[in-house]
């Protein structure tokens, strides 16, 4: 019997940390679970015997990615496990609010600073994270973090209009898309490592070395074209930016993010998702060099659409007998589908929209993306638990409070021994009618698609006329410099 199946079946014993006593007086279940996630071991047991307790914390746990891994150490040194929902949310919260005000900062101010400034955000919120005294210093770096993190990510699309003539930024923005794919396969394992072997602290001083090659980077080699725009009086721009709307959006924001991000019931998936993230990597790859060949962005998002309409399709045939070679297939089919299609929306608003416009066009997407994404886990959960209660209620034993307190092991056990078979197909049934959701957005996708604007890359002269302006302003500064 290991540490966590004791603390379970005897209480806690004296020799575990105070933040491991803290997390039993709220559920032990919760220490047992993160225990083994640390180790790399699902703890089912665990999960069976006090689903109950779990729904606060486990929920913001499956948020964390990298720092689901930390989790331990972090409660160990802050002893507050009431605040781990804090620890994603707070990122979350702070980079989506910000998004759209960050799109028309750079269409008004110097791109090179504002980017620069935000990665020194970025840079001061790892920092905070790392050497956090308590949970609210730990908590007030995350939202830093999330405040550069909005910026960064519209700053990289927006130098990538600048510097990038439009007919090459397919293949670079495939290559984009490919890299996060693998940075979300390989953050949570650096972290584990951290965490293992050094401290969890360095799951955030890992970004200053990155942080400052970039900065470095950026302050010698990134040199853009001067705007109009950055010329005008700083006054005119703050009346641009239109303050009274951001003040009001940015509760707006919060007020729909906050009962979303705490309200539903979402579970680390880990390992299972490898396939779906590794395709996706693969179809961003192909798209990024398709669309750079044959100049339009149209032909991939339509196939990459219906190919992940028919992934989305083959997941409402998943059964409880299903082999793992078909949810691992539907998971590449769709992935693959997802990564062609993953470029379209940001070539669309580059070769629709002005140059001056394209900054905020690209925050609007991200800021959608965002959002969408929020509201339809929401909604997921609002099919899983309305199907559960339609299926289940008629059986002996079932209990309410479970479908949305507890996971399928909990629900199941709370039923008779002899029915909890048929319970299973159930809660089958119903998980294929939240796939449905998704779906029916897919196929909206589709159509979304196909009404899109036929336009090539190859064919924009102000594109081409801003990707030259940066060459000569680099070159102009190059020759400066040497003199």
């Amino acid at each position: 019997m290991d540490r966590a199946s004791r603390v379970l079946a005897q209480g806690v014993p004296p020799g575990v940390p105070r933040s491991y006593r803290a997390l039993a007086d709220h559920g032990k279940v919760l220490y047992s679970i993160l225990y083994h996630r640390a180790r790399g071991r699902p703890s089912i047991e665990a999960k069976a015997q006090g689903q109950q307790y779990l729904k606060p914390y486990e929920e913001e746990v499956g948020r964390l990615g990298v720092l689901a891994i930390a989790i331990p150490k972090i409660t160990d040194d802050f002893n507050s496990p009431a605040d781990v929902g804090w620890y994603g949310s707070a990122y979350l919260l702070t980079s989506c609010a910000l998004q759209l005000l960050f799109g028309k900062v750079y269409t008004l101010f110097d791109i090179k600073w504002v980017l620069l400034g935000n990665i020194l955000l970025f840079e001061i919120g790892s920092i905070v994270c790392g050497a956090a005294p308590n949970s609210v210093a730990f908590i007030i770096g995350r939202e830093i973090s999330g405040i550069g993190a909005a910026g960064i990510f519209a700053g990289v699309i927006t130098c990538i209009i600048y510097i990038v003539p439009l007919a090459k930024r397919p293949l670079i923005q495939g290559m984009f898309g490919a890299l996060m794919g693998v940075a979300s396969i390989a953050g949570p394992l650096i972290g584990g490592g951290f965490t293992s072997n050094v401290s969890w602290r360095w799951c955030f001083y890992i970004n200053l070395p990155f942080g400052g090659v970039a900065m470095l980077f950026i302050f010698f080699f990134l040199h853009l074209p001067e705007r109009e725009e950055t010329k005008e009086p700083f006054v005119k721009k703050l009346v641009q930016l239109d303050g009274p709307g951001t003040l009001l959006l940015i509760p707006g924001v919060l007020c729909l993010l906050l009962p979303l991000q705490w309200g539903g019931q979402i579970y680390a998936s880990g390992i299972r998702t490898l396939p779906l993230m590794l395709s996706l990597v693969l179809g961003s790859i192909i798209g990024g060099i398709t669309n750079t060949k044959v100049g339009y962005y149209t032909p991939a998002a339509i196939v990459g659409s219906c190919i992940m309409s028919v992934g989305a399709g083959l997941y409402t045939i998943l059964y409880v007998d299903s082999s793992e070679g078909k949810w691992i297939g539907y998971q590449i089919v769709y992935g693959l589908g997802f990564g062609l299609a993953f470029q379209a929306p940001n070539l669309a608003s580059q070769t629709s929209l002005s140059q001056k416009d394209a900054p905020l066009g690209l925050s609007l997407m991200f800021f959608g993306g965002m959002v969408g994404s929020t509201i339809f886990i929401s909604v997921g959960e609002n099919v899983l638990v309305t199907q559960l209660v339609q299926r289940l209620s008629s059986f002996p034993g079932f209990n309410c409070s479970l479908v949305t307190s507890g996971g399928a092991t909990t629900l199941l056990q709370s039923l008779p021994a002899n029915l909890r078979e048929v319970g299973l197909v159930a809660y089958n049934e119903a998980l294929r009618r939240v796939f449905l959701v998704g779906l029916i957005t897919t196929c909206l996708s589709v159509l979304g698609t196909v009404l899109l604007e036929w336009k090539s890359v190859k064919n924009a002269p102000e594109a081409e006329t801003a990707a030259q302006a940066a060459k000569a302003a680099s070159e102009k500064h190059t020759g400066e410099t040497a003199v």
